[in-house]
């Protein structure tokens, strides 16, 4: 008889051998705690991994020699979040296209890349006509 099968009738659990207190243990190992840091890894990895490689050192002039893809961005960022008029901007060539990224400024007082959280940033990407192609929020 198939251990899932119970008899109309019967009381749940009927038939079945009882269930050990404690953990569930597997060869001497405790399975939640297992789960628990499978879990806390995998959290870990994902915030690591949705980072850029770096924060931004020295921000670009929203007026200075990348003011169209900074313009560009900026429109685009406006409509996506609260915080654009505090953001600081750096700009990378990417092919034809440019990568900008707004950092969110959230310790104004700190120096370098200390003025943003790693997570704390949006992404543009612009084609070669400084028109948006693709973001991604990183915070």
């Amino acid at each position: 008889m198939p251990s899932s099968f119970v008899r109309p009738g019967a009381s749940p659990g009927e038939g079945r051998p009882p269930a050990l207190p404690g953990p569930d243990p597997v060869d001497g190992i405790d399975v939640n705690s297992v789960r628990w840091l499978a879990v806390a890894v995998g959290f870990l990895g994902t915030l690591l991994g949705c980072q850029p490689e770096h924060r931004m050192a020295h921000p670009e002039d929203p007026e200075g020699r990348y003011k169209v893809q900074i313009s560009a961005a900026r429109r685009l960022l406006d409509q996506k979040v609260d915080w654009a008029n505090r953001a600081e901007w750096e700009v990378q060539k990417q092919g034809a296209g440019w990568k900008v990224y707004a950092w969110r400024v959230e310790h104004p007082e700190a120096k370098g890349p200390m003025r943003y959280l790693p997570w704390g940033y949006f992404l543009i990407e612009l084609d070669r006509n400084d028109q948006p192609v693709h973001y991604k929020f990183g915070g």
